[in-house]
C-alpha cells in the first residue's frame, strides 16, 4: 500500500471516466474493514476467547479426571485457533457482497467520472454531480486493483485501476 498525498501527484484540469464493478466495491469494504480498530479487536477477541473457554474446560477435567480426556477439549480450541480465519474470512466475503448488493446496486456498471481542478475536484455519477473542495481529500491510498480517494468526510473515490486509460497521470 502507497499513501500519496492529492496536491503532488493528481495532474490539474484532469478528467477520469469509468464504471464500477460489485469487486471494486468489495475491495473498497476489505480496506476499510482491514485497517478499523475495532474491527481487529472483534475478529482477535472471536479468535481467542473460544480457545480459551476450552483451555479451561480442559483444566477443569485434568482436576476432575486426569489427563485422560482433556486432549479432546484442547484439541478442539487448537482447531479452532487455526480454522477461524478461514471461516471468518467466508463470513466476512459474504456480508460485504450482499452489503454491496442491497447499498450499491444503482452504482455498479454506471458510468462515472471525476475531473480535477486546482481547487476541487467535479464528480459526476448516475446523473449527480457533486463539487469537492481539494482541500477536503486527506490521502490518496493505491491497493493492487483500486485506488482510493479518502475525503475528511469519511466517503472515498474509488478508482479501478484496469478500467482507467490514464492511471499513470494519478500514480506519477
Amino acid at each position: 500500500m502507497v499513501m500519496l498525498f492529492i496536491h503532488e501527484n493528481l495532474k490539474k484540469n484532469m478528467k477520469i471516466t469509468f464504471e464500477l464493478e460489485q469487486n471494486d466495491f468489495l475491495l473498497h469494504q476489505l480496506y476499510i474493514a482491514s485497517v478499523s480498530p475495532s474491527i481487529k479487536k472483534r475478529r482477535w477477541m472471536n479468535r481467542m476467547l473460544v480457545p480459551l473457554f476450552f483451555s479451561l474446560i480442559a483444566l477443569y477435567v485434568y482436576f476432575q479426571n486426569g489427563w485422560s480426556d482433556v486432549v479432546i477439549p484442547l484439541s478442539l480450541g487448537l482447531l479452532w485457533y487455526v480454522l477461524y480465519p478461514i471461516f471468518d474470512r467466508r463470513v466476512f466475503l459474504k456480508h460485504y457482497q450482499l452489503f454491496i448488493d442491497e447499498n450499491f446496486k444503482q452504482k455498479l456498471n454506471c458510468k462515472q467520472s471525476l475531473e480535477f481542478f486546482d481547487d476541487y475536484i467535479f464528480s459526476c455519477e448516475s446523473g449527480n454531480e457533486s463539487k469537492i473542495v481539494a482541500s477536503s481529500v486527506i490521502k490518496i491510498i493505491e491497493l493492487d486493483q483500486i485506488i482510493l480517494i479518502q475525503l475528511n468526510s469519511g466517503n472515498s473515490f474509488i478508482l479501478p485501476k484496469v478500467k482507467i486509460e490514464n492511471i499513470e497521470c494519478i500514480k506519477n
